[in-house]
Formats: C-alpha cells, structure tokens, sequence
C-alpha cells in the first residue's frame, strides 16, 4: 500500500489552526515541545522486523521514512496545529561513526537538515539535544555548528537565552568523567558569549533527576528527562507508566529549575534481541488516558511556579520513537488520535474549560 499523505495547504491550515490552539493564555504560557529521534531514513538499520511486521500498525501514515521534505512539511503542519511550539532535534556529531560502510552518523541528523531548509517551519520553533560524548579535540566544530542554531529567529529560548538539552549519554560517559564535562560545558559558555549571544540555558537531561548537587556543580542552569517508566520487566497497564512519571515530578529535587517530561508511551518490543537493555513495556494507552496525562503536566507547572523555568515548558518523548514506542505522529493503527489528545490538553490549558482555570 502506498503511503497515505496529507497534500496541498498543510501548513496553511496549520498556521491558521495554530494562531488559536497554539496562543498561550497570558496567564499559562507553557510551552510543549517534542522530541524527534531520527534513524528513518533509506537504508536505516531500524527499520527492520518484527517492527516492519509483528508492529506494523505504527507506521505513521506518511510510511516508515520521514529523510523529505514533504513528510518534515508533513510532521510541522501537524505540529502546528496540535498545539505543539517546538521540536527537541536530538543532535550526532558528524561524521563521527558509522552504521556501516554506506551510512555515515550524519543521516541522524537528517530530520534538522530538512526543518532548516522547510520555508514554512516558523510556527514550529526547535533546539537541540546533545546526545552523545564529543571527544575534546572535535568539540569546537560541534559548537560551532549547535551556535549556528541558537542564533536562529526560530530556535527555542528559555528565560531569554537559547536552550541546549544534554543527554545522560554525555552526563555519563564522557571521557574524563565529570571534570571533563565540566570543562566542555564552560567552553560551550564561552563560545556562546564569543558569539554574542545571551548565554545558553542548559539542561541536564537524565533519567535519574535527583543528581541537583552534581548537576549545579557541572555548569546547569536546570534538568529534565527524556524519558522516565516505572514498572515490572514484561508487560504492565499504561496506568503504571503515568503513575511512575507523575512521581517523578513530584520528585524533583529543589534547588535546579525542572523541565516536566511526558513520556507517552514504553513499549520497546521492536528492539528486544535487537538490544538486550529492554525488559518491559506498558499497554492499553487511549487518547483520554493521554489526554488527562499530558494535563496533569501543564497543571503541574502551574502549580509549581517556584520549581520551573521562569519562562515554563513540557517535553514530550516523542514524536518518532516509533520502535522504542513513544510517538505521536498519526499511524495506520491509531490516525491522528493520539495527537488530537495532545491538542485538547494543551487548548484546555492554554484557554480554560471553567471558569476557575480563567481566573
């Protein structure tokens, strides 16, 4: 079967839909950004069965390859008009490694190519993740290219300075440990400052968030998740995935401003045998179960003032982790409705359902 498109005035008529579900209250200006991790491109190892089989449902509707320009006009139109301000790009270095001989680390890196070149991206804003170690002799080209970025009218600001999410990879693994991050986070400052921005506000990213001390002492300015679960090895109720999320914010330790993560759905099945670290997964998500979920975390930043960002968002894991199972981008088994939950949660917020939200 022929992938199903969306055609013509997409994003047309998501700008048009995004200048109402998309302007925030003045009183609840939290943004919702998304996570896109990009391994869906011609040739791409992660396209592979039981995905393409056993789960064959989760195919977005634009096919399993999101390396054009129409699927990225495609995923931003949608964006836009879901209620969605802006996109996590989780960032490699080029030319660092290789799937193999023919598929150089710069394919995962495709989808922010293709946002940087979409003339109608700006009602969908981005930044960028650093997911992996950069050895300290190649970091400078990295910064150059992530300031490149941040000096963009579209890039994703947070309390006035471009942000820079840090994955545990690089929290965890980098050569020299600790004082070794550090000295690359204070070039990154530096860099920054040479290049006349504002700074940058950078967030740790880990699943482990109660590491405050350890994060304030690297250079920090806050921390947040990718993704968090809970549960048994095997299978659980999606109930137990929003439960253990929701814990975790009421976790957060004081003294670093925390960024609420969603994480939408766990379900790595595809990678098991692929990838020996998975060992549970949770069912049964609905769009109502999603809906209330992702409600509870923009009430949970307006709950908490004094626990956020002055300037407060929520990320969402994810647009595409399609394998790992969280995604959003509307599948053959699904369509839209995991994203029109998303829409209705941020709209409730952003506009009110009563008048108690109003006042």
């Amino acid at each position: 079967m022929a992938p199903i498109t969306w055609r013509g005035s997409v994003m047309a008529a998501a700008l048009a839909l995004a200048a109402a579900v998309g302007a925030p209250d003045a009183r609840d200006p939290t943004r919702v950004g998304v996570y896109w991790w990009d391994a869906w491109w011609e040739g791409s190892p992660y396209i592979r069965e039981p995905l393409t089989t056993a789960f064959a449902e989760r195919e977005p509707l634009y096919g399993w390859r999101s390396d054009s320009p129409e699927a990225m006009d495609q995923a931003l139109g949608l964006m836009a008009s879901h209620g969605i301000d802006f996109i996590v790009f989780l960032w490699y270095e080029r030319g660092a490694w290789r799937f193999d001989d023919s598929h150089p680390s710069d394919l995962m890196d495709t989808g922010l190519d293709l946002y940087l070149r979409t003339p109608n991206r700006h009602a969908v804003g981005f930044c960028l993740m650093w997911t992996q170690p950069v050895p300290a002799d190649r970091l400078d080209a990295a910064v150059a290219e992530w300031l490149g970025c941040a000096a963009d009218p579209d890039y994703t600001r947070i309390d006035g300075r471009p942000a820079l999410f840090v994955y545990a990879d690089v929290l965890d693994s980098t050569p020299g440990g600790d004082e070794a991050l550090r000295d690359q986070i204070t070039r990154v400052r530096a860099a920054a400052a040479k290049a006349d921005l504002p700074g940058l506000y950078i967030v740790a990213n880990h699943f482990s968030i109660g590491q405050a001390d350890r994060f304030r002492a690297l250079g920090f300015d806050a921390v947040s998740s990718y993704v968090n679960f809970g549960g048994q090895p095997g299978a659980n109720p999606y109930s137990a995935l929003v439960d253990s999320v929701r814990a975790t914010w009421d976790s957060a330790p004081a003294g670093l401003p925390y960024i609420p993560n969603v994480t939408t759905g766990w379900d790595p099945r595809p990678r098991m045998g692929f990838m020996d670290t998975y060992d549970r997964w949770f069912e049964g998500r609905t769009p109502d179960a999603l809906r209330e979920y992702v409600a509870a975390a923009l009430d949970w930043v307006a709950t908490h003032p004094d626990r956020v960002p002055s300037s407060p968002l929520v990320t969402l894991y994810a647009w595409n982790e399609l394998d790992e199972g969280g995604w959003l981008v509307p599948t053959r088994g699904e369509g839209p409705a995991m994203l029109e939950a998303v829409r209705d949660a941020v709209q409730a917020c952003r506009w009110g359902t009563s008048a108690e939200r109003r006042r």
